[in-house]
């Protein structure tokens, strides 16, 4: 999911079978075949940002609304290594895999005022943030 449009429609359905979410997994990605940094193209990297980062940021901002109305909820999101550790996956990849971490440590900083838990997996590993 690229778009927030592209969501509406999943959120709809959720809701409407299941009501409020109450714990998000964001498993978006999976775009880091190996380019060599300097032949990445502008398209392979616009696709992989939008489709690894902005994807995750989509889905989270459409379905922790609710959350934020109820002040509880669990968002878990999905990160490689790549966004870590130098490795062969693209650099785009890598950009969006460390971008999501962030992101993991930004709303675990706003999920202490909003009571809200946000959990990274990283690798095999899993891990509270």
């Amino acid at each position: 999911m690229t778009s927030a449009a592209e969501l509406s429609s999943p959120q709809t359905t959720i809701r409407g079978r299941f009501g409020d979410v109450d714990v998000l997994a964001a498993f978006v990605g999976g775009l880091g075949s190996p380019v060599p940094v300097l032949d990445i193209t502008e398209d392979q990297w616009r696709n992989t940002v939008n489709t690894d980062l902005t994807g995750k940021f989509l889905t989270v901002r459409t379905f922790a609304s609710a959350m934020k109305e109820k002040r509880s909820g669990n968002i878990i999101l999905m990160s490689s290594a790549a966004g870590r550790l130098v490795s062969q996956a693209s650099a785009a990849y890598a950009a969006s895999e460390a971008g999501t971490l962030m992101r993991q440590q930004v709303l675990h900083a706003a999920s202490g005022r909003l009571r809200k838990k946000v959990s990274g997996k990283l690798a095999s590993n899993s891990q509270y943030l």
